[in-house]
């Protein structure tokens, strides 16, 4: 890796470190986690906004990978659909936990840019013509003597449940009632939670 590419790598993954850790983040603290001087950063991202634009990006297509890999093995959702949903859900919520800091930093309402770019980009996950719709309800269809409007009815409630894991972590960081009486940091409600998310898809 040249040098000038190996100074990029280093102030991203700082700024990723920082922004995890703290939810916010200055230059300075970039530079010294780096260990590069202010100059590097400028000369590399212009200015703040734009690395921390990139971080962003990065953190929002990091989970696009970690979704776009649990669709692809969907096709257990025939023969194993509570360990399928399960596994989805579970990795839904440890990226949100992981990256718990920075979801708050991406929604907060000073942040209106990321906020949109975060909702644009998980909405298309999880639209109703995503490959996540398709597979869901294609098993729901196959299973269930109800209408196709009924199942994309369904669909649509076990999309917030998808989302839940991400309004949850946010208002539990933030003090906020929801996230106390929602807390899905208890494997107790958390096991009742997706056995709910089971019973929609499963129902005849």
């Amino acid at each position: 890796m040249k040098k000038t590419e190996f100074t990029k790598t280093a102030i991203i993954n700082s700024t990723v470190k920082l922004l995890k850790a703290n939810g916010k983040v200055t230059i300075k603290e970039i530079s010294d986690d780096a260990g590069v001087n202010i100059a590097a950063i400028n000369y590399h991202f212009t200015d703040k906004k734009s690395l921390i634009s990139v971080v962003i990006r990065r953190t929002i297509s990091d989970f696009k990978k970690i979704a776009d890999n649990l669709v692809a093995n969907l096709a257990e959702l025939n023969t194993h659909p509570e360990e399928t949903i399960s596994a989805f859900f579970n990795a839904c919520h440890e990226y949100c936990a992981e990256n718990i800091n920075v979801i708050n930093f991406m929604l907060a309402p000073e942040n209106v840019e990321y906020n949109n770019y975060f909702n644009k980009t998980v909405s298309q996950m999880f639209s109703t013509d995503s490959d996540l719709c398709f597979k869901v309800i294609s098993y729901m269809r196959a299973t269930s003597a109800a209408s196709d409007n009924e199942l994309k009815a369904r669909y649509l409630v076990l999309l917030s449940t998808f989302l839940t894991p991400f309004f949850s972590t946010f208002n539990i960081l933030n003090g906020n009632h929801f996230g106390q009486i929602f807390n899905l940091n208890d494997q107790e409600f958390k096991k009742l939670y997706i056995e709910q998310i089971v019973r929609i898809i499963k129902s005849k």
